[in-house]
């Protein structure tokens, strides 16, 4: 299992209907993901990659850990 996500994204189109993400009030949609292990090199060297795509504004990167307990939070009962 990686340890990483990362994801590029860019702003939503009026066309779409939902968003992955809110960045700074503005709604954003994943453009590419990618899995790393998390060793420094690797997390820039993805991060370089997923920039390559001339839609994305930036890359975003998620720690398996920080997800699961978002996860949690969304699957308490009685949330």
């Amino acid at each position: 299992m990686k340890d990483f996500v990362l994801a590029s994204y860019r702003p939503m189109k009026d066309a779409e209907t939902e968003a992955h993400l809110i960045v700074n009030d503005e709604a954003m949609v994943f453009v590419e993901l990618d899995a790393v292990d998390g060793a420094e090199l690797e997390i820039l060297a993805t991060h370089e990659k997923l920039m390559k795509n001339p839609d994305a504004v930036d890359v975003v990167a998620f720690h398996y850990g920080s997800l699961k307990t978002l996860f949690d939070k969304l699957t308490e009962v009685g949330a």
